[in-house]
């Protein structure tokens, strides 16, 4: 279970585009309001969002991209049968996040028609400060990692799980502003 962190906060903004804010991970997974998202997926060490790079098609490989908060970098955490693996669905196509049946280091994840087989399942899995998470593939047991000389339009990669900044992401929930 995550826990709560009474005195930690973060509050990201771009201006004109999306607004977020989450007091810790554990209140806004467990909050009604944004249960299972949609949620920008935000690589905590770059600041880079995952992107379907407007793809639509099966095998499409995901790109980071400053985040924006428009459909393609939107996700969905669904429900699988088994308790505390998620599909990671994109809003803009349907399709989920797959690790690929084959296993090996730093391959790029894909984009898949969702069907619930471990290689499209993922765990979250809180980082020691409670303000992002790892997304951990079920099949591999690797993690989404943004390498650290990533930059737009570069892809995430799978790689051994060891929890440090490349493999911590931010889940975002995108908020209007009031403003026009």
């Amino acid at each position: 279970m995550l826990r709560k962190s009474p005195n930690m906060s973060i509050q990201v903004g771009i201006p004109g585009v999306v607004a977020v804010g989450t007091d810790d991970l554990g209140s806004l997974l467990a909050s009604r309001r944004v249960k299972g998202g949609p949620f920008m997926i935000v690589a905590r060490d770059r600041g880079l969002a995952l992107d379907t790079g407007f793809g639509v098609a099966n095998l499409t490989e995901p790109i980071l991209w400053p985040a924006h908060g428009f459909p393609q970098q939107l996700w969905l955490l669904a429900g699988t049968r088994r308790r505390g693996e998620y599909a990671i669905q994109s809003v803009a196509n349907g399709l989920a996040l797959d690790a690929r049946r084959e296993d090996g280091l730093g391959r790029t994840p894909v984009l898949w028609e969702r069907h619930d087989e471990p290689w499209q399942r993922w765990r979250l899995k809180e980082s020691p400060d409670g303000m992002a998470c790892q997304l951990i593939s079920v099949h591999t047991g690797h993690s989404l990692d943004c390498p650290s000389d990533a930059g737009p339009r570069d892809h995430p990669v799978l790689w051994d799980s060891h929890g440090e900044m490349t493999q911590q992401f931010l889940l975002l929930v995108p908020m209007h502003s009031g403003r026009s």
